[in-house]
């Protein structure tokens, strides 16, 4: 369903809107449901390899789009 009212509104308004119409009714008609306790898994990770993670995402993140634009313009 709304796949079809973002085809047929294909503007970042409309899907906007869609995202906002969802949120609500999941908030409102879904949020009764019980989610049900899961068991810790016991994996731990230390504090540098989540850093180096955080570092290696976000790097990733800006610096391969910088690097293509970068190559467009050599070639």
């Amino acid at each position: 369903m709304t796949a079809i009212i973002t085809l047929l509104w294909p503007t970042a308004y409309g899907q906007l809107i869609v995202i906002a119409a969802v949120g609500l009714f999941g908030r409102y008609f879904l949020a009764k449901s019980e989610i049900p306790e899961t068991p810790h898994m016991g994996i731990s990770i230390s504090r540098s390899t989540a850093v180096v993670a955080w570092i290696l995402f976000f790097g990733l993140l800006i610096g391969l789009p910088l690097f293509v634009q970068w190559c467009l313009q050599i070639g």
